[in-house]
């Protein structure tokens, strides 16, 4: 009697694994083929959900899952220190005083002398200067005879020496020195036959301006630029403008409202490196650091020319200083 299917099927049920272990029952009998086994298989995830999760789907069979990477926050960056924070300020050089009656110190500071003259350029294209007529005031006017005075644009000495010429060096030159203080004495200016002078001076910042009037007339003393002020002069008299000056500038016009002929020039200087060619055109400037400096230079404006252009020099403590021959102005050049 053959067997039923389902007896067949127990049967195969229990040798089937048995014979997976290697089990022979020597049963002739070929067993079936195997069917292959169903695989279920998972539809792709549509990549245009939004409610798809990658992260919370499991991976198919077979497929191994790659380890998460972790992600390494970037190092705290550096703060900057608050905007009030001082920097920290490197020391600067000493500036030494010059032993009394000396006007250096040596092998450590030196001096700067120079001669200004009037190039011959210049001379050649320097035309004559209007004369000052004071006959608005009688009174000024009866000082020189009623003639007309020469005008102080350019004032030149013998061998075309040129006066008034103001020479400092570089402030930013001098930035890692200790800049002494200012004078305590005064820097005094005058009226006197109805002219300011000097025509030109040299001042400290913070230092004090004295004005002195030397006349028998009233004088009124104007300042628009700067540290403005206005201040009138009686006869024989004088006033000064305690620590003045504030801001460091070349050329600081001084004038008085009576007498329009009547200016100066205030060269405000925070520095004592600085000096002004007198008649014969000499200038001198004692006690300099030692080093290589940038000099430059200023002169009341005169018309058709030009002043020369910053030039440089080297100060030595052991030879004294530098000397210096300057042919002052050239001619403007015609466009």
């Amino acid at each position: 009697m053959n067997p039923s299917v389902r007896q067949i099927a127990r049967v195969w049920g229990i040798v089937a694994p048995l014979a997976l272990f290697g089990c022979d029952f020597g049963n002739p009998r070929t067993p079936p083929a195997a069917q292959p086994p169903i695989v279920e298989t998972t539809p792709p995830a549509d990549p245009t959900s939004e409610d798809q999760n990658a992260s919370e789907t499991a991976p198919p069979a077979g497929v191994v899952e790659s380890p998460q990477v972790q992600e390494v926050p970037p190092p705290e960056a550096t703060k900057a220190p608050p905007p009030d924070t001082p920097k920290p300020t490197q020391k600067k050089k000493r500036w030494l005083e010059a032993p009394e009656g000396a006007d250096h110190v040596f092998g450590v500071t030196g001096w700067i002398k120079g001669v200004v003259k009037l190039s011959k350029e210049a001379k050649a294209a320097l035309k004559a200067f209007p004369r000052v007529d004071m006959s608005a005031d009688g009174q000024c006017a009866a000082m020189y005879g009623g003639n007309t005075v020469l005008s102080q644009q350019l004032v030149l000495g013998e061998k075309d020496a040129v006066k008034n010429v103001f020479v400092r060096i570089r402030p930013s030159d001098l930035a890692e020195y200790e800049i002494p203080d200012a004078p305590k004495q005064a820097v005094s200016v005058s009226f006197k036959s109805c002219l300011f002078s000097p025509r030109t001076f040299g001042i400290r910042t913070g230092q004090t301006l004295r004005l002195l009037n030397g006349d028998i007339v009233v004088h009124q003393v104007l300042v628009e630029r700067n540290k403005p002020f206005e201040a009138a002069l009686d006869a024989r008299s004088g006033l000064e403008k305690k620590e003045w000056f504030e801001i460091p500038e070349l050329g600081v016009e001084l004038r008085c409202g009576f007498h329009i002929w009547e200016s100066a020039y205030a060269c405000v200087v925070s520095h004592p490196a600085w000096g002004i060619s007198n008649e014969l055109g000499q200038v001198y400037i004692p006690n300099v650091p030692t080093g290589t400096f940038t000099l430059e230079f200023w002169h009341p404006p005169v018309p058709g020319l030009k002043l020369l252009e910053p030039k440089q020099i080297r100060v030595r403590g052991v030879k004294g200083g530098a000397t210096l021959f300057l042919n002052m102005f050239q001619p403007v050049e015609e466009p």
